[in-house]
C-alpha cells in the first residue's frame, strides 16, 4: 500500500515545525518578566549621588566573568554628571548575562525604561559582566557607524587586529572598564534623557502617561536614539575631562565590600 509520507519533502524540516521549540531566543521569565529583571542572588547596595540615594544591585558573575566597574567607580562617575540628568534613574544593576544573551544580545550595557526589580520600580542602567580576554570577531566590511565604534574601542585600549576575513577585538580588564565606565554609563543615561525630552513632545495619546510615553518613544528610530545618546555622552564627558574629573583610577573600598557582603573576586580582585 502506498505510504504518502515518504513523498512529503517537508517532513523533518522547519516547514513542518522541526526545531521550532528550541529556537535560539532569549526565554521569557515567569509572569512575563523581562530577563534583566531576574537577578538571582543579587546583592543590593545603596549609593549616594548628590543628595539622592540609588539602589545598586550586584549579581555574582560566573567563573571567568567579572564586573569591571566597582560600586565606588559607578558612584564616583555618576557624581561627576549633572545631577538634574539623573533625576529619573532609580536603579543601577551589575548583572550576569545568560549564555543565550551573550550569543544573541551581547552588549556593554542597557538603559531600561520603568521596570520592577525586587521591591523597587523605576528606570535602570544595567552594566553587563564580561569575560576579560575574550575575542570578538567583526567582519572586514563595516558600516561608517561600525568603523567609528572600532576606532573608539581602540582608543579605549582594546586590542584590534585584522585577518583576511575579520577584525578580531580582544578586551582586557582595563579596556572593558574604560568602555563601560567612561562611555557606556553616560551613553545609557543619555537614553533616559532622550526618553523624557522626546516622548513628552511626541506623545499624543495619553500624553504624560507611561503607556503614552512608551508608544511615542518606540516610534523613534534606533538610529536617532543612538545618535542622541552618543552626543550626550560626548558632551558630558568633554566637560568632565576639561574639569579634570575623568578619567580616574579604579576606586576600591574593601570595607564597603565587607559591609554589603560583596565578594572582591566578582570585580576581578583578590579575595579579601
Amino acid at each position: 500500500m502506498r505510504d504518502a509520507t515518504r513523498r512529503n519533502r517537508n517532513i523533518g524540516t522547519a516547514k513542518s515545525g522541526r526545531g521550532q521549540n528550541n529556537r535560539m531566543v532569549i526565554p521569557d521569565g515567569r509572569n512575563g518578566r523581562a530577563f534583566w529583571e531576574r537577578l538571582p542572588g543579587a546583592v543590593e547596595v545603596s549609593i549616594s549621588v548628590g543628595v539622592r540615594s540609588l539602589s545598586l544591585f550586584v549579581e555574582p558573575p560566573k567563573l571567568g566573568w567579572a564586573h569591571a566597574c566597582t560600586v565606588d567607580d559607578i558612584e564616583a562617575l555618576l557624581g561627576h554628571l549633572p545631577t538634574k540628568d539623573l533625576a529619573a534613574i532609580e536603579l543601577v544593576v551589575l548583572r550576569q548575562p545568560k549564555r543565550k544573551e551573550k550569543i544573541l544580545s551581547d552588549v556593554w550595557g542597557r538603559w531600561i525604561p520603568p521596570t520592577q526589580i525586587g521591591r523597587h520600580r523605576g528606570e535602570a542602567i544595567v552594566l553587563e559582566a564580561q569575560v576579560p580576554g575574550f575575542a570578538v570577531r567583526w567582519p572586514t566590511s563595516l558600516s561608517p557607524a561600525d568603523v567609528r565604534q572600532l576606532e573608539r574601542l581602540e582608543s579605549e585600549g582594546h586590542s584590534i587586529r585584522a585577518d583576511r576575513r575579520n577584525h578580531v577585538i580582544t578586551s582586557d580588564f582595563d579596556a572593558i572598564r574604560a568602555t563601560q565606565l567612561f562611555r557606556t554609563l553616560p551613553h545609557e543615561l543619555g537614553h533616559s534623557i532622550d526618553f523624557h525630552q522626546t516622548a513628552d513632545l511626541l506623545a499624543t495619546a495619553e500624553p504624560g502617561s507611561e503607556q503614552g510615553r512608551m508608544t511615542a518613544w518606540e516610534s523613534k528610530t534606533k538610529l536617532d536614539k543612538e545618535a542622541f545618546a552618543e552626543r550626550y555622552a560626548n558632551e558630558v564627558l568633554r566637560s568632565a575631562r576639561a574639569a579634570g574629573l575623568v578619567p580616574f583610577s579604579r576606586r576600591i573600598d574593601y570595607k564597603r565590600m565587607r559591609q554589603f557582603r560583596l565578594d572582591p573576586t566578582w570585580f576581578g580582585l583578590a579575595a579579601g
